[in-house]
């Protein structure tokens, strides 16, 4: 029994063949196209949406694909979109994973794989330096902000106590003061009355003595003509 050709040799290469090994031939090509007619066809299948997370495996950069038109996406499908890639990137890395630790994959499969996950290794380093960097800034801000508030909080509260000792002494000037007014106003208050009661008997002292220097010196003329009558 010979060997069957390849079925993409041309036919001008393949050896005489025999009606048996022909027959068995035509047999096994029937075989594979109705396996090809039930297999789906994947070049004829039609691209799904950007935003679906089924995609189809064998296709290169199907994730990149995936990721175009995201200008005319709302920002929930962005974010199913993102999330639905990462998915598939981790359910990617761990059977490649599987597959190695089984030996269906050797290290010369993965070797591409391997520098993808050292370049990753090395945008995440970067990336952690940077954040370090910015964290650092950030605390030296943040000290800075607040040394300065404490300043700014040790100035308000001693003028805060300023004030406040300002304040007790002006209350107590003012209360001395309305104190002093209510006193002067009381003293005026008696010296009013003490005008009022005393300018009444003043005038009747007057009007008594000059009653009587008129009386006096009425007797005092009498007594002199009596005395003149008597030295006549």
């Amino acid at each position: 029994m010979s060997e069957i050709p390849h079925p993409l040799q041309p036919r001008a290469s393949a050896p005489p063949h025999s009606p048996q090994d022909e027959s068995l031939t035509r047999n096994r090509a029937l075989n594979m196209s109705s396996q090809n007619e039930s297999i789906p066809n994947t070049s004829s299948t039609p691209a799904m949406a950007p935003h679906d997370s089924v995609q189809i495996p064998n296709i290169p950069g199907s994730c990149a694909l995936r990721l175009e038109n995201l200008e005319q996406q709302t920002s929930t499908t962005k974010s199913e979109l993102v999330a639905s890639i990462a998915a598939d990137i981790c359910a990617t890395f761990i059977s490649i994973a599987k597959h190695s630790e089984e030996g269906t994959l050797q290290a010369q499969h993965t070797g591409v794989i391997d520098n993808v996950i050292q370049t990753i290794r090395d945008t995440d380093v970067k990336h952690r330096h940077m954040l370090h960097r910015q964290v650092r800034q950030l605390d030296k801000e943040r000290k800075w902000i607040q040394k300065k508030y404490s300043r700014l909080a040790g100035q308000a509260d001693g003028l805060g106590r300023t004030y406040q000792t300002k304040l007790r002494k002006l209350t107590v000037s003012l209360r001395e003061a309305r104190g002093e007014v209510a006193r002067l106003q009381r003293e005026r208050a008696m010296l009013r009355d003490c005008l009022k009661k005393n300018e009444t008997p003043n005038d009747n002292v007057d009007g008594e003595f000059e009653a009587d220097v008129e009386e006096v010196d009425g007797e005092y003329e009498i007594a002199e003509d009596g005395d003149e009558t008597v030295d006549k």
